[in-house]
């Protein structure tokens, strides 16, 4: 069963289970592991908006990770990367989690779906800041370690690898680099949330077979 998970409702769309999580790292953390400890989930689908890092996303771009850390989370005066900590053993963790785009697949030949760009193989952050376009712009370990940010991808993540649960994500470009966002962001998030519906309908879709010739 594959399920949506996304901050809010109003982010998600389709005829797909939606499990809203809320806002932030503890809150995504808290609900999305309360639903999955309490269902039979082999797939879950991360969505939502995300804050574009990189000048080439534009406003409602779809972009699909391949691996998502937690960039506010800093212990590096203990000798670790940023985004890593230690585990309850005291062991020291990954920055990063995987992400698997195989249910992208089929969409790999394209360059855009219902006229969004599609971006394939981007690397996101998660932190608990309302991030803008001049806080984002003025870290440069930031600039050179991610794509785009968001609130809850890597809580979402890091529940469900706990489990042994299939991560993906895709999520719609709400804030460019610059800082450009839509005139109604109500009327983004909608359209936007139907666009990824789409796109996994198109991806899950079975493939037609070829006429057998006589």
């Amino acid at each position: 069963m594959l399920i949506f998970m996304a901050s809010s409702k109003q982010e998600m769309a389709g005829s797909y289970c939606q499990v809203p999580v809320g806002v932030g790292k503890v809150a995504a953390a808290v609900n999305s592991s309360l639903f999955l400890t309490s269902n039979t989930v082999k797939h879950v689908l991360i969505t939502g908006s995300c804050a574009a890092v990189q000048s080439q996303y534009k406003l409602g771009d779809l972009i699909i990770g391949t691996a998502v850390m937690q960039y506010d989370l800093d212990l590096s005066r203990f000798g670790l990367q940023r985004g890593a900590t230690f585990d309850s053993l005291g062991e020291p963790t990954s920055s990063w989690i995987s992400l698997d785009d195989t249910l992208f697949a089929k969409a790999r030949n394209l360059d855009s779906f219902l006229g969004r760009k599609l971006w394939f193989e981007a690397r996101l952050g998660s932190a608990d800041l309302f991030s803008l376009a001049p806080n984002r712009n003025a870290d440069q370990w930031l600039k050179s370690s991610l794509d785009a940010v968001d609130m809850e991808s890597y809580a979402i993540a890091a529940a469900a690898q706990a489990l042994g649960i299939t991560v993906s994500l895709v999520r719609f470009v709400s804030d460019t680099e610059s800082g450009h966002k839509a005139k109604s962001y109500a009327k983004l998030v909608k359209e936007s949330a139907l666009a990824v519906a789409q796109l996994v309908d198109y991806c899950t879709a079975p493939n037609e077979k070829s006429p057998t010739i006589l």
